[in-house]
């Protein structure tokens, strides 16, 4: 990354951090270097799908976090978060939170 700083358009290390990238699991950081390689379709395809994933799974793993923080939370009151629905009005975009 400093190599670029000095000099964007230094295409070698462009590579090599896109490459590094790619084995660190920075999917996202891999498709904007890929971009800007001007890489073929199929490759932007395949780091864009990637990083797809990993941000969803990104999501539910911090959804499953935060459902257990509550969950340990409500249990000192004998409850958890099954024990509510959420619903959205969809006159206001409002979100209720109701007990089932």
């Amino acid at each position: 990354s400093q190599a670029l700083d000095l000099n964007p358009g230094y295409v070698k290390a462009l590579v090599r951090r896109k490459e590094a990238r790619e084995r660190l699991a920075d999917w996202q950081g891999a498709l904007e270097d890929a971009k800007q390689l001007a890489l073929p379709p199929a490759e932007l395809h395949r780091l864009s799908t990637a990083a797809q994933q990993k941000e969803a799974t990104d999501r539910q793993e911090a959804m499953s976090a935060l459902k257990g923080l509550g969950n340990s939370i409500l249990s000192n009151f004998g409850m958890s978060l099954d024990d509510f629905a959420v619903e959205k009005d969809p006159n206001s975009g409002s979100f209720n939170v109701k007990m089932k």
